[in-house]
């Protein structure tokens, strides 16, 4: 019976390790910071939209980042 017990302290550790695993994961991800939004100016004409992906081809992103999608608060450098 002693050698039951011992075998079944050896089952629970990957348990364990494995929940412990799991919360560093998601502290991991709890830390993340949400993307920065840019201006993007069409190549073809004079219009500019605030996105944080690009809109497709025929537009570049301007240097500066910000914060909020009306492209007003400006993301402080690090």
């Amino acid at each position: 019976m002693a050698a039951l017990q011992v075998d079944s302290a050896y089952k629970t550790s990957p348990r364990k390790l494995l929940l412990l695993l799991s919360l560093s994961l998601l502290v991991d991800q709890a830390s993340a910071r949400p993307a920065p939004w840019y201006w993007w100016a069409n190549r073809a004409g004079d219009q500019r939209i605030c996105a944080q992906t690009s809109p497709g081809t025929g537009w570049s992103r301007e240097d500066r980042a910000f914060r909020d999608s009306h492209c007003s608060i400006r993301v402080k450098p690090f």
